[in-house]
C-alpha cells in the first residue's frame, strides 16, 4: 500500500508527526545486492541517465501489476472453457486451439500444471503438450512420471501416471481355486520398470502373450526354458537345483500361456518372454503372498 511513496516521503511523515521509528542498521550494508542497488546503482541512474527514475519505475510496476490481472482473468477463461474434469484426471479440449495466441495457450497450460496437476512447470512442458497437439490420436507422453497426457482426437487427457500403469492387460488371467491372488498382472511403461533381486516382481514382453494366462501348480514333465539359457529344463530339475524343500517345491506354481511356461513363479522367467531392446509394451508379473 506504500509503494507510491518515497523513502523520504515517509520519514518527513514521521518526524512531523513526532512518531519514533527504527531503521535496520543492514540496510547501510552494500555487501547486500538489494543494498548495493539502492545505495549505489539508482543514485547514479537518476544522475546520470533519469531524475525521475523511482516515479518510472513506479509507473512500470502499476502497469505490470495491471497486465498480471489481465493476464490471470484471460487465463482462469481459458481453464474454464477448455479443461474439464474427468472420472480420472482432466482432459484439455482442443478445439479452436490453434485461436488461442501463444504466450496465453503458454500460460493456461502453466496454469494447468500447478494448480491442477500439482506438479512444477519447466521449459520443455509446453513444447512436449505442443507436440501433443500437433499429433494424432493415440500418442502419449510421461509428465514427471506422476501424469499420463493421452492425445484424443479433440482433447488431451491427463491421468494419474499410476492409473495409467495399473490398467490391466487384454489378456484374461485365469486361476483356479488354490491360487487365486497369488499374483497380479498390469501393464506398464517403459519408466516403470524396476527389476528387484527377489523374484517377487518380474517383466515381460507383453506382446509376446497370446490369449489367457492361467497360474497352476507345476506338473511331471513341466519344462521351460530359463531366461539366460538356450535349452528347455525340467521345473522338477529346475527346483531341485534350488536345493528347495519338500514342502516348497509342493507350493510352486507356474504362469502358462498357450501351454508355455511364461514364469516359475516368484523364481525365474522364461527366455522366450523376456524383455529385449525392441520390447514396447511391459508386462509387469507380481507375487501378492510370497506364494505363502
Amino acid at each position: 500500500p506504500v509503494l507510491c511513496l518515497q523513502k523520504s516521503d515517509i520519514v518527513d511523515y514521521l518526524e512531523k508527526a513526532k512518531i519514533g521509528y527504527l531503521i535496520d542498521e543492514t540496510n547501510a550494508s552494500n555487501e547486500y545486492q538489494r543494498n548495493y542497488l539502492r545505495n549505489e546503482i539508482i543514485p547514479k541512474f537518476k544522475e546520470k541517465l533519469n531524475p525521475n527514475f523511482s516515479e518510472a519505475a513506479f509507473s512500470l510496476s502499476e502497469n505490470l501489476r495491471n497486465l498480471n490481472e489481465y493476464i490471470e482473468k484471460q487465463v482462469d477463461k481459458f481453464i474454464g472453457h477448455k479443461v474439464q474434469l474427468t472420472e480420472d484426471g482432466f482432459s484439455l479440449n482442443l478445439k479452436s486451439i490453434n485461436l488461442i495466441h501463444p504466450f496465453l495457450l503458454s500460460e493456461g497450460i502453466r496454469h494447468l500444471y500447478l494448480n491442477k496437476l500439482k506438479i512444477g512447470f519447466q521449459k520443455n512442458d509446453f513444447k512436449k503438450l505442443q507436440n501433443l497437439i500437433l499429433n494424432q490420436k493415440g500418442k502419449k507422453d510421461s509428465l514427471r512420471k506422476k501424469w499420463i497426457a493421452i492425445r484424443e482426437s479433440d482433447s488431451i487427457l491427463f491421468k494419474k501416471h499410476d492409473l495409467e500403469n495399473q490398467k490391466n492387460t487384454a489378456v484374461t488371467i485365469l486361476v483356479d481355486d488354490s491360487a487365486k491372488s497369488k499374483i497380479s498382472v498390469s501393464l506398464v511403461e517403459a519408466d516403470c520398470v524396476e527389476f528387484v533381486k527377489n523374484g517377487s516382481t518380474e517383466f515381460i514382453d507383453a506382446e509376446k502373450i497370446r490369449g489367457k494366462l492361467i497360474i497352476r501348480k507345476w506338473e511331471a514333465g513341466d519344462k521351460f526354458m530359463p531366461i539366460g539359457m538356450k535349452h528347455h529344463k525340467l521345473v522338477s530339475d529346475f527346483v531341485t537345483d534350488l536345493k528347495l524343500s519338500a514342502v516348497e517345491k509342493k507350493n510352486v506354481f507356474v504362469l502358462v500361456n498357450r501351454n508355455n511356461i511364461v514364469w516359475v513363479v516368484g523364481l525365474r522367467i522364461s527366455e522366450r518372454y523376456k524383455i529385449t531392446s525392441k520390447t514396447k509394451k511391459f508386462l509387469r508379473l507380481s507375487v501378492n503372498d510370497n506364494r505363502k
